[in-house]
């Protein structure tokens, strides 16, 4: 519904578990009638405004995720990806997470979201996904390239109307929710997307491109200044999961300073809002109700000191920023920190006393009372080894452990191995050992040599009657004695020898 001072759209972002948050301003914006005509999310602000384009409004989305989060705790989402772990360690070039995402698909298509296309729904709605190959944002909505003027700030998925008909809002939502290194990416056509958080600046290009926009404003959830002792006890005894959630909401703040704001942006009234969550954990959904009545009394607040919705956006900037400096508090200080862009056109806005940590900390009960709100129950998560051993049954991990076990050992016997070869040649036991092999060759054949000298000498084989065995004649020896011939008996003597031996006879 276009206002007489233009349409209005509604950027959203940050991680999943504040997806409630955001769906609390959104109640606060309805509230105060300002009902966005364009809805723009990444990240988890993909899923709340998913919800509120196919919800039919802010009160029938919150309804959907209160049931969504009573069925489901975060690791009923998580579907650990043993398999793809142990690609990733058998090819680690290859992209991979340790979630499948396909728990977290089938539960979104419980939702209102369905099956619906982005064509189906009741509020115009774009998701912004990050494409890993070009590191550029994708863009999913109700729009083909063949639809729109050439020039746009933003690469749209859909080229046809055939694929406007093959890729639902389900998908899109899960592809922008896909954390980098936690969820496997979704490889749609030549595309590999993952978190839209990593480009949450580019959502704010898509919701000023749209025709007839000329007021933005932009709900961040995720991000509380203060000081060093807060940041500490807040996120150093967290998980690694949730810092890296935290960095990815850094990242997409910083990416966007009111300063330097697009050019394209200087004919829009943009007001930025950061609704201060992240004193609760990125994936905390025991937590979804405080952070839901956060984020609408954050935006309440806000709506009550600039005088209204209209008038924050009415109003120039500085008008706004001087409301809201009456705002103290004699222990906290200043509520509102704020920031003017150079155009004076673009106001930023952080609580710094958000309501989930000044009341619904420790109050939640009492504020749902007084507002005459029923209390949602939230799936409480398993135990953490109940929950592990559940995913080891259903992923087969005790046949992968063997698997890898048999390899382990082959990689262990192999490394001992080269680690003797190595140890070896560093001692010079080569040498020792080519040395010691060539000793004994030596030695061997000498003892073969000695052995066959000193056997004793073999017996003429007998000569067979009627032949006549020819001796070798024995050398001799030419520094022995002379030998004297022996006349054989039977020789025959000469003719003097005889005539001698007939006289003497």
């Amino acid at each position: 519904m276009a206002s007489a001072d233009g349409k209005l759209a509604v950027v959203l972002t940050g991680t999943a578990g504040y997806s409630a948050a955001l769906l609390g301003g959104l109640e606060a914006l309805e509230a105060a009638g300002l009902r966005p005509d364009v809805v723009v999310g990444a990240s988890g602000g993909a899923l709340a405004g998913a919800l509120f384009a196919t919800s039919g409004g802010a009160a029938a989305a919150r309804e959907a995720y209160y049931g969504f989060v009573a069925k489901h705790s975060w690791q009923d989402l998580a579907d650990l990806d043993f398999g793809g772990l142990s690609a990733a360690l058998r090819r680690p070039h290859e992209t991979q997470g340790l979630v499948g995402g396909e728990r977290l698909f089938q539960a979104l298509r419980s939702l209102p979201l369905g099956n619906k296309g982005f064509q189906h729904t009741d509020v115009p709605l774009f998701v912004v996904t990050t494409d890993l190959n070009s590191g550029q944002a994708l863009v999913f909505g109700n729009q083909t390239r063949e639809q729109v003027a050439e020039g746009l700030p933003y690469l749209l998925f859909a080229r046809s109307e055939s694929d406007l008909e093959r890729v639902n809002v389900a998908t899109a939502v899960r592809a922008s929710l896909a954390v980098p290194g936690v969820f496997r990416p979704l490889v749609l056509d030549y595309f590999c997307l993952v978190d839209g958080g990593l480009r949450a600046r580019q959502a704010l290009s898509v919701a000023a491109a749209q025709p007839g926009v000329t007021r933005v404003i932009w709900l961040q959830a995720g991000l509380e200044p203060a000081d060093a002792f807060s940041l500490v006890s807040d996120f150093a005894q967290q998980s690694a999961g949730a810092g890296l959630l935290q960095a990815l909401t850094v990242a997409a703040a910083d990416a966007f300073d009111p300063h330097s704001a697009d050019p394209a942006l200087a004919n829009i009234a943009l007001r930025v809002v950061n609704l201060a969550t992240s004193s609760a954990g990125a994936v905390d959904l025991v937590r979804t109700q405080a952070l839901y009545e956060s984020g609408r009394r954050t935006l309440e607040s806000l709506f009550e000191t600039a005088g209204s919705g209209e008038k924050l956006l009415a109003n120039q900037p500085n008008t706004t920023v001087g409301k809201l400096r009456e705002v103290t508090d004699e222990e906290a200080g200043p509520r509102w920190a704020w920031t003017v862009g150079a155009g004076g056109n673009v106001l930023a806005v952080t609580d710094r006393n958000p309501t989930l940590i000044s009341e619904y900390g420790f109050e939640l009960d009492d504020a749902l009372a007084a507002a005459n709100r029923p209390k949602l129950t939230p799936a409480e998560p398993l135990a953490n080894p109940l929950w592990l051993r559940g995913q080891t049954e259903t992923a087969g991990l005790w046949s992968l452990a063997g698997w890898h076990l048999w390899n382990g050992c082959g990689y262990v016997c192999r490394g001992v191995v080269s680690a003797l070869k190595v140890a070896a040649d560093a001692v010079g036991l080569d040498v020792l050992w080519t040395k010691a092999t060539k000793a004994t060759a030596e030695g061997a054949a000498t003892l073969v040599d000695t052995l066959r000298d000193s056997s004793p000498a073999v017996a003429a084989p007998p000569t067979v009657e009627g032949e006549i065995a020819e001796a070798e004649a024995p050398v001799a020896d030419p520094a022995a004695p002379p030998v004297p011939e022996e006349v054989s008996a039977h020789a025959e003597p000469d003719d003097e020898s005889a005539t001698e031996a007939s006289a003497s006879a």
